[in-house]
């Protein structure tokens, strides 16, 4: 749910909405131009983020375009209303209808110093006052702080609330661009609007749009896929040798040999093995164990010119510290950059949480506790820690990086924070997969920013929409990419609307008449794929029986679905693709439609929980679309209407257990 303070809470809980509670309605607009350009990238909130890799381009000067105000905020008079509303179906995003009296006013002091006021009709009106050449005077002067301002794609802004400032919160902010309507009788004028999210839906990933170093198409590819790899190992050296098991052991290509400490008769003895490096770059090591079930700790000493951690210089020769404390016992007494509890007895590449540049001879660290259970030459139990082999894993860079100018990401969630950054947005909320792209991943100069969102979205069944703006002045709004909320269990928050808070009846529809019964999933070919009737082609695919007709709730009649996408390389993502089709049919079969006193902490890919006699309605909601109308004058209102599925009935439970199990496997495939 969007952050809305707590006196607004209190007001709209209140449920009388007078007086200090009456409700509140500001607009403001002011001129402004983005600015695009190489240039540092922060949040508003200060912070900045290294989003992935753009060949030509450095981390810290990104291209992208800085929304920049030109002027102040100019308040609009007379308000009659204000009209919100955004959907999961209009890409999440926003769109203003406000209505306005198209009246200006002007102050004048008169006789004996008394304060009076005109009122111009029309004056608000782009072209209100202007005479072109050879056109007959009206006999009025242009109004210089309205003449093309309305007409502009200028910056309009809303405030609601209930009473003075501190119960409003900014709930739009967005450009003109829609069809400023106007009439005479009576003197109205109508102004459409939408959010910044029209940044993504409007711009083609073409010019500017983009990276210029980007060449089109444009292809993300995951970071560690885009390099050569080599396994480096030499100069072993250990705290302790157990005779005939040297460290030079963990060098060598044979896993019948390995290096072994001392015996102990205690587990908790620290104990160490080392290689050298060569000079390069490092992300991962190889490690073999001789033992499972030890603690073990990895630490690096850094030496050569410059050495640098995640692009940052670190100090050279020197062991790299971040803080996580030094390795315990007696051998120990140096920092460690990662613990890991228990390992177990096969072979891995590690990874080391960070990204090495290091020189000439730079040293790779394992100690080891809990040490694992050997015996001595008399056959008697001890303990020691041992490694069959380790080698780093030195990356360079393909060519065909810089060939083809690739996009290097390390999540598939990179590529929607990269858009969200070209269409100039300083906020978001974005979730990670969790996991690393598989293959890589091209869009075309005929994709929109928003197709690129969109497409990431099926791709690992999650969510876009525009949340409401924060309260910072240069905020265009917060763009949300998480995974759907309606597969959640319980919401953070749960805020229940019955019957009392309800202005109107609330209604539903129940309406399965549009649920498939048989659904298919098809796609990229594949020749180890299946055909499908007369499509000989062979691809990858996935059949989905609904809980719906699997379990007897149906008369028997088939109706088939099939889907075709090639952005599906897997039978188990198809599957995935299967289940969110019947999501969507369960959620669409049981809607509900309420309306309340605005409150705009109400999202859409939220939940709200409703209680309704009249239709029998004990649910949680998963909020599809929302819409709100403030209207001003004496008798102000301000009305919230939600609009969405069901979440606790059989069919809509059985399928989200469906999904998640689909995404579960998909997401082990990829990884």
């Amino acid at each position: 749910m969007a952050d809305v303070n707590q006196t607004i809470f209190e007001r709209w809980f209140s449920r009388k909405h007078v007086g200090v509670a009456r409700p509140q309605l500001i607009v403001g607009i002011r001129r402004g131009h983005f600015v695009r350009k190489y240039q540092h990238h922060t949040f508003l909130d200060g912070s900045s983020e290294q989003v992935g890799s753009i060949y030509g381009e450095s981390p810290r000067s990104p291209w992208w375009p800085k929304w920049t105000p030109t002027e102040d905020y100019q308040f609009v008079p007379a308000v009659r209303s204000v009209e919100l509303h955004k959907s999961l179906q209009n890409n999440g995003l926003m769109n203003a209808t406000i209505s306005i009296d198209n009246t200006g006013v002007d102050p004048r002091i008169g006789v004996m110093g008394r304060l009076f006021r005109i009122f111009k009709k029309g004056a608000l009106s782009p072209y209100w006052g202007y005479r072109a050449h050879g056109r007959p005077s009206q006999g009025i002067t242009p109004d210089t702080r309205w003449f093309e301002k309305l007409d502009s794609e200028a910056q309009i802004t809303v405030w609601e609330g209930y009473g003075d400032g501190i119960g409003t919160t900014k709930t739009f902010t967005g450009l003109i661009d829609g069809p400023i309507d106007m009439t005479s009788q009576p003197a109205v004028m109508t102004i459409n609007a939408r959010d910044f999210g029209q940044m993504l839906t409007d711009a083609f990933v073409f010019g500017n749009n983009k990276s210029p170093q980007v060449h089109p198409p444009v292809t993300f590819v995951d970071r560690r896929s885009s390099d050569n790899t080599e396994a480096v190992s030499g100069g072993a050296s250990a705290s302790s040798e157990r005779p005939g098991f040297p460290a030079t052991n963990v060098s060598d290509l044979h896993s019948s040999t390995a290096w072994e400490s001392d015996g102990h008769p205690d587990r908790n003895v620290t104990e160490w093995v080392e290689i050298h490096l060569p000079r390069g770059r490092y992300e991962t090591f190889y490690m073999f164990p001789q033992y499972a079930g030890m603690e073990m700790f990895l630490s690096i000493y850094a030496r050569g010119t410059s050495p640098k951690m995640d692009g940052s210089s670190i100090p050279t020769n020197a062991w790299v510290n971040t803080g996580l404390g030094d390795v315990p016992g007696a051998h120990g007494g140096f920092p460690y950059i990662k613990r890991w509890e228990n390992i177990d007895a096969d072979a891995h590449h590690r990874t080391m949480n960070h990204t090495f540049i290091l020189g000439e001879n730079s040293t790779l660290r394992l100690s080891f506790r809990n040490l694992g259970a050997s015996t001595d030459a008399d056959g008697n139990r001890t303990y020691r820690a041992g490694v069959k082999r380790l080698a780093g894993v030195k990356r360079t860079q393909k060519a065909e990086v810089a060939k083809k100018h690739w996009i290097l990401v390390d999540d598939p969630s990179d590529i929607v924070r990269i858009v969200l950054r070209w269409a100039g947005f300083r906020e978001w909320e974005v979730e990670n997969y969790g996991w690393r792209l598989k293959k890589p991943i091209t869009f075309h100069q005929g994709d929109k920013l928003i197709d690129m969102i969109q497409r990431m979205a099926t791709y690992g069944a999650f969510t876009f929409f525009m949340g409401d703006p924060t309260s910072h002045d240069l905020s265009t709004g917060v763009p949300i990419f998480r995974y759907n909320h309606a597969r959640a269990g319980a919401p953070i928050l749960m805020v229940t609307a019955t019957d009392a808070d309800l202005l109107t009846a609330a209604s539903a529809k129940v309406d399965k008449g549009a649920q498939a019964n048989v659904i298919r999933a098809r796609g990229k070919r594949s020749k180890h794929g299946r055909m499908l009737g007369e499509d000989t082609t062979r691809r990858f695919q996935a059949l989905y029986f609904p809980p719906w007709y699997r379990n007897g709730r149906t008369s028997g009649k088939l109706r088939h679905e099939v889907m075709y996408d090639n952005l599906l390389d897997s039978n188990e993502q198809c599957m995935v693709a299967c289940c969110l089709i019947a999501f969507q049919m369960a959620l669409a079969s049981a809607e509900v439609v309420v309306q309340l006193a605005g409150y705009p902490a109400f999202d859409i890919d939220d939940q709200v929980a409703v209680m309704d006699r009249g239709t029998g309605t004990n649910s949680r909601v998963y909020i599809v679309e929302r819409s709100s109308t403030h209207t001003t004058g004496k008798e102000a209102t301000w009305r919230m209407t939600l609009t969405g599925g069901l979440l606790d009935t059989p069919d809509v439970q059985e399928v989200v257990r469906d999904l998640n199990r689909a995404i579960t496997a998909a997401s082990a495939e990829e990884a």
